[in-house]
């Protein structure tokens, strides 16, 4: 059990850091923090979530018609 723990944690932690990398939008969210302009940060933020569910969920759509056609 403990190395499934260990797999599980390893696994979590490289997930985390590929999916928060110092990108622009980050950057510019926390300069807009930074100047008290928390509604401008947290609607940038908002915003980049949305497009980013949707661009996964188009991800796996497009990988599920993969497999479909091939399989």
């Amino acid at each position: 059990i403990f190395m499934i723990v260990q797999v599980f944690l390893i696994s979590f932690g490289i997930s985390l850091v590929g999916t928060i990398p110092p990108a622009t939008i980050n950057i510019t969210v926390m300069q807009l923090s930074l100047k008290k302009r928390s509604k401008s940060a947290f609607s940038l933020s908002l915003g980049a979530a949305i497009l980013d569910t949707m661009y996964a969920g188009l991800a796996v759509r497009i990988v599920q018609f993969i497999s479909e056609v091939k399989g």
